[in-house]
């Protein structure tokens, strides 16, 4: 009798996510898990620990305690003699960060490189791509942002909305199995929010794994297959967007979801 094929991966599996800083815990025994293909938003009051969690899932800032997966890998640390966890390689490490994309409020593009260079530069260095073939992707993916005439530009000669998409075109020339990002719209001028969640929702439809960290509720909403509520660095709601929008049974997520819409009535 043949056995049924396991369950493939989360994209991301966190668990245990712990982050102290002196004696402030900011997440508090976090735990998430992401299947392939979903895209999850992040809400939650300022303060609340999103931003943390990200940059804990990054490593950037890496939790005290915890457990992360990626595609069924482990990041960070790994499994060592009995219950106990070693710290990977570094060239492990770097291979399993690659496969998070990290989209920043602030772009973070390097300002002293052209644009193609600032997609180029991680991907033969991280992932050992030759020059044409780094610049192949490049092209292809500012192709598809419609951004290809910026190629020769530095970030000081484009607008907001256009660093953000050199920004998640630099992120997705990883071919990361997750994309992270926090808060991609905070920093732009109204007139570009609505492109630029345009362009999230179509990254969205075509199936790629997301975690975004969000105040669009219209997008949490909309174009999420999930929303997760945290509070205080905990997660206190998860489940469909519109049931936790509209329904939630938690007085503080009410709080939160009546502020939202009337300031935006």
């Amino acid at each position: 009798m043949t056995s049924a094929p396991s369950p493939a991966p989360f994209a991301l599996s966190a668990r245990g996510i712990t982050r102290r800083f002196g004696g402030l815990v900011a997440l508090n025994d976090v735990t998430l898990e992401i299947p392939k293909r979903q895209v999850v938003s992040l809400v939650g009051p300022s303060g609340c620990g999103k931003s943390t969690f990200l940059r804990a899932l990054t490593m950037l800032d890496p939790a005290d305690e915890g457990v992360i997966t990626i595609d069924g890998q482990p990041f960070g640390n790994a499994p060592g003699p009995g219950s106990r966890t070693t710290r990977q390689s570094p060239r492990e490490f770097e291979r399993m960060r690659a496969k998070i994309g990290l989209v920043f409020q602030q772009f973070n593009l390097w300002p002293h490189m052209t644009v193609e260079k600032n997609i180029t530069t991680a991907q033969r260095i991280v992932l050992g791509r030759s020059a044409a073939e780094a610049r192949a992707r490049a092209h292809e993916l500012l192709q598809r942002l419609h951004i290809a005439q910026l190629a020769d530009r530095y970030p000081s000669q484009i607008s907001g909305g256009q660093k953000q998409r050199v920004a998640i075109a630099r992120a997705m020339s990883m071919d990361p199995t997750l994309m992270l990002f926090d808060e991609p719209t905070s920093a732009l001028d109204p007139e570009m929010i609505g492109e630029v969640l345009q362009l999230l929702r179509d990254i969205a439809a075509e199936g790629t794994t997301m975690l975004v960290v969000t105040h669009e509720i219209a997008f949490a909403r909309n174009v999420a297959d999930r929303m997760v509520f945290m509070d205080r660095g905990e997660i206190v709601a998860d489940g469909d967007p519109r049931q936790i929008i509209t329904s939630h049974d938690n007085p503080r997520i009410r709080q939160f979801f009546n502020k939202i819409s009337h300031a935006h009535a």
